[in-house]
């Protein structure tokens, strides 16, 4: 079995509480201490239910035994539910690290005695280190949201029974689609930590977004998180990495390419580094100058993620051994493509941004050396926000950086403001534009390279062939041809 966290199996019970999504435990799990309260708010349908079980699950299955209590949904419905998402609650049932209520309907009257006396008497018995109540809004609704019963509940009877649990208790709580406020009283200020979640369309894209509204004692270094829901996952989250000066190319270690045109200006790449390729919208191609990347890659044998979002991954492969063909190199084709670990074609009209950022962290998990995103230019032109697109190609490379992957875009110049963005969030630059060759009315390409620390040059037609032609010989030498 699979966990959320990333290893397989219980490994008895851990130290400190987790959310059970990576890069918030990475961040901020260190702020749920014993007495916790954590309050999960949202909007109908944007995932809230979905990340409190995530939480149960990643507690229980490091040995916190999990109650969750149901205002709304019955046993056999939720357990299906989340087998579906890749939570086997079951198992964890029969080892006693989980134990699911649903209460019954509860009236002014009954509230407080039955309420209080199912919780206590469970958590007497069970012994739970998580409590889950999924949700506290119908107790808002039978108390009145800011009356003085329902500050008493949230803040005499959960705040004792959190001290008592020395455990961590969970509300969910619901946010109608027209507000973005919590109207549950003293919520937020009882709650030691806040999440908002919530969606919105944008086209016809569901955009999915939690915001960091409180984590008592931490600093929230990024307030706003996009998130996806996914089969087998549950939540996944894309924080964007913190910039550090520890933070950067793996300057201990080169990748040499083989053109003696390129040495004073190329002469290689690090892990890490980032590299934009440019060609003219009516001109779309890969580009001469990505032979020697390819030569690179397969003498050092990297790995190769591609994500393109103006092709599928087959017209990609038909397209690329058809440029390899026209010039003569097509023998290296079925050699590159075993390198490629990961390709995938993405419409970014059916997704939205925050959407395409998880689909750079699938490919991610085959642990590739070099990371080409291909047709980026669709990204600016289907969203429309040049600045959010340029955030979030820029947070990937910052991501891939602290992994030491080398990060390739290969866009079209659909305007000189995108191709400035493209330019400036890389460490090298490859523009191609095209001249006329002579009366033969051929157009031969006019390359401009440029890399962080050299003074940028530009390649004639006929350097370039001469680095074709190293290239060419080189991986003759080395079996290739």
């Amino acid at each position: 079995m699979t966990t959320p966290c990333g290893s397989s199996e219980p490994q008895g019970e851990s130290k400190g509480f987790l959310f059970g999504v990576r890069d918030l435990d990475k961040h901020y799990s260190h702020a749920i201490k014993p007495g916790t309260i954590i309050l999960v708010a949202g909007h109908p349908g944007a995932g809230k239910t979905t990340f409190a079980a995530k939480m149960c699950y990643a507690n229980a299955l490091a040995g916190k035994p999990c109650l969750y209590v149901s205002f709304n949904e019955e046993r056999d419905k939720f357990l299906e539910w989340m087998r579906g998402l890749g939570f086997d609650f079951t198992e964890l049932e029969n080892k006693r690290l989980f134990k699911f209520i649903k209460l019954p309907v509860l009236t002014e009257d009954t509230l407080f005695s039955d309420l209080m006396d199912i919780l206590v008497e469970n958590i007497h018995k069970f012994k739970p280190s998580v409590v889950v109540i999924d949700s506290i809004t119908p107790v808002g609704e039978i108390l009145g949201e800011k009356g003085a019963k329902m500050r008493s509940f949230l803040q005499n009877f959960l705040t004792n029974l959190s001290r008592s649990l020395q455990g961590v208790i969970v509300l969910v709580a619901e946010i109608p689609l027209s507000t973005e406020y919590i109207s549950l009283g003293s919520a937020e200020f009882v709650a030691d930590i806040v999440i908002l979640m919530k969606h919105r369309i944008e086209g016809s894209r569901l955009v999915r977004t939690m915001e960091l509204r409180k984590v008592r004692g931490v600093a929230i270094s990024v307030a706003e998180i996009p998130f996806a829901i996914r089969e087998g996952e549950g939540i996944r989250v894309f924080t964007p990495p913190i910039m550090r000066r520890s933070v950067g190319p793996d300057l201990s270690k080169s990748y040499k390419l083989r053109c003696t045109v390129l040495k004073d200006v190329l002469d290689h790449i690090h892990p890490g580094m980032s590299l934009s390729y440019i060609t003219p919208t009516t001109a779309k191609g890969p580009g001469y100058l990505l032979i020697p990347l390819i030569d690179l890659v397969l003498r050092y044998g990297l790995k190769i993620a591609l994500v393109s979002y103006r092709l599928t991954s087959a017209e990609v492969k038909h397209y690329f051994r058809e440029f390899l063909k026209n010039i003569g190199m097509e023998f290296i084709s079925n050699e590159f493509w075993k390198q490629v670990v990961y390709a995938e074609g993405v419409n970014p009209t059916t997704h939205s941004l925050e959407e395409v950022l998880h689909k750079v962290l699938d490919a991610l998990k085959r642990k590739p050396n070099v990371m080409v995103l291909h047709g980026v230019e669709n990204l600016f032109i289907v969203y429309g926000n040049l600045q959010k697109t340029y955030n979030s190609l820029f947070n990937i490379i910052q991501h891939n950086k602290t992994l030491g992957v080398v990060t390739v875009l290969l866009a079209s110049a659909v305007d000189e403001r995108v191709k400035n963005m493209l330019s400036n969030i890389a460490d090298i630059i490859i523009s191609e534009t095209y001249e006329a060759g002579g009366f033969t009315g051929k157009l031969h390409p006019r390359t401009y390279i440029w890399t962080s620390g050299n003074i940028p040059r530009i390649l004639s037609y006929e350097e370039v062939l001469e680095c074709l032609e190293e290239v060419r010989e080189g991986i003759g030498r080395y079996g290739g041809a």
